[in-house]
């Protein structure tokens, strides 16, 4: 009986997250808003893809921190209009920091500077959150929400009568250019 000695060696396979790979191609993006805070007024947080991007944003992760002396309800939007004019957050950052492989979002977290008195127009409210007192909760997405140019992704918090809302608003995301869709 013969061997062959390369038959016998076992094959090396390495599997790589997503997000590792798109880490490791400069496209894994993470960022926050600033505190965004309001006495008895609404507040927001989201991950906008502006309409003259050019990719689909993919989300991975959304994050909710609530700073309040309260607890609240986090309404997780997709594809709405939200109430008031967004600020938009300089805090932002490639995960991959080595500088021939940065990159730089197109992409944008935005949120409410001060608290606003109307609700999200359009879009679907595709879940809700309950955040506890000085406590984070964490959704891990796992790209499988897909934002179009001019689509967002993002967290409102309504406020019960003269609540004080207090949250920071963070997100996971990687970005695709858009191919053309011919048949």
């Amino acid at each position: 009986m013969i061997l062959d000695n390369d038959l016998c060696k076992p094959t090396k396979v390495v599997a790589l997250s997503n997000v590792f790979y798109k880490a490791v191609e400069g496209k894994y993006y993470v960022g926050q808003t600033e505190i965004v805070s309001s006495d008895g007024l609404n507040i927001w947080g989201a991950l906008y893809n502006p309409p003259e991007s050019g990719v689909n944003i993919f989300v991975n992760v959304l994050t909710v921190t609530n700073l309040s002396n309260s607890s609240f309800l986090a309404e997780i939007w997709l594809n709405t209009d939200f109430p008031g004019k967004g600020i938009r957050s300089g805090k932002f950052t490639s995960t991959n920091t080595i500088p021939c492989l940065e990159t730089t979002p197109r992409g944008k977290i935005i949120y409410s500077n001060d608290g606003v008195c109307n609700h999200p127009e359009g879009g679907v409210n595709i879940y809700d959150r309950m955040i506890p007192v000085d406590s984070t909760i964490v959704t891990e997405e796992d790209s499988k929400f897909i934002v179009p140019p001019g689509g967002c992704y993002g967290a409102f918090v309504k406020a019960k009568s003269n609540q004080h809302l207090k949250a920071i608003f963070a997100f996971g995301w990687s970005e695709e250019s858009i191919k053309s869709c011919k048949s």
